[in-house]
């Protein structure tokens, strides 16, 4: 529990490097493979399927539990699914925490599509826009471990509170950013804001979950993430259809805005009341 958002940071980290990686390495196997008569597809297709044998393989080197923790429970009682459940969902601790990350990925899903529109409007090239997509997985993947380890140390929630104002904060110069360097920069500020509250919330979920119960609140928040996800281009798409390309970014700056000052009121009262 000492390390766990770092070793949060970790895993979030090999995952973003597997999603950066993958179109690049998938261009070069089709380029390497091709032919007069296929694409290379074939090729691709059982790199694809050699490496799922890999990770299917690797699974099988992952530490297994003694059961002897009293931590974890060794029996499951009939109908604690659905009593966990409501316990989640009636912890305000744990669906704010949610909320937080909610808001986090409507900014985010709003950011990767709206953002090559901007560029394409102020006459970027397809490299620029490229690079500003990149620059802010890159940030995210380099600085995770980082600051997991730093929410380790110093607690989760005000780096939570901090991280979700920053980002709300860079999500409002980028929807007033017209150049490449500004674009750039917003898109490196926003990276930090994004690793800055998820290396410290889905720790924070798993800290207040209960024993026994911390796959359903990831579970959640995984959910919750992808609702907050698809929402954001969507209200940002409307928002852009009617009042323009700023607005969308104005929206995800509104929602983070809104979600870190209700996560830092039932911080204060729950400080407040000493729970």
């Amino acid at each position: 529990q000492r390390s766990r958002g770092e070793k949060m940071g970790w895993f979030s980290t090999a995952t973003l490097m597997g999603r950066f990686s993958a179109p690049a390495l998938g261009g070069i196997i089709l380029a390497v493979s091709a032919t007069g008569d296929t694409y290379g597809f074939t090729a691709l297709y059982l790199v694809c399927g050699l490496a799922g044998l890999g990770a299917l393989g690797a699974m099988y080197t992952l530490p297994k539990s003694s059961g002897q923790s009293p931590e974890r429970p060794v029996k499951t009682e009939p109908g604690s699914l659905k009593a966990g459940m409501k316990a989640l969902v009636s912890d305000a601790g744990i669906m704010a925490t949610c909320g937080v990350e909610a808001a986090i990925l409507f900014s985010y899903g709003i950011f990767e599509t709206f953002l090559p529109l901007r560029g394409v409007d102020i006459g970027l090239s397809a490299w620029e826009i490229g690079i500003c997509i990149s620059s802010q997985i890159i940030t995210v993947a380099a600085s995770k471990p980082v600051l997991g380890r730093f929410s380790d140390r110093n607690g989760r929630p005000p780096q939570i509170i901090w991280g979700a104002f920053a980002s709300g904060g860079c999500m409002l110069i980028l929807a007033f950013s017209f150049s490449f360097p500004a674009l750039l920069a917003s898109s490196v500020l926003l990276g930090l804001g994004i690793s800055t509250v998820t290396a410290a919330s889905a720790a924070h979920i798993a800290d207040l979950s209960r024993d026994g119960n911390q796959g359903a609140a990831m579970g959640m928040l995984g959910s919750i993430m992808d609702i907050g996800h698809t929402t954001g281009p969507i209200i940002g798409g409307v928002l852009a259809f009617s009042f323009g390309l700023t607005y969308s970014f104005l929206s995800g700056t509104a929602i983070l805005i809104l979600s870190a000052l209700g996560f830092f009121w039932l911080s204060l009262k729950k400080k407040q009341s000493g729970v």
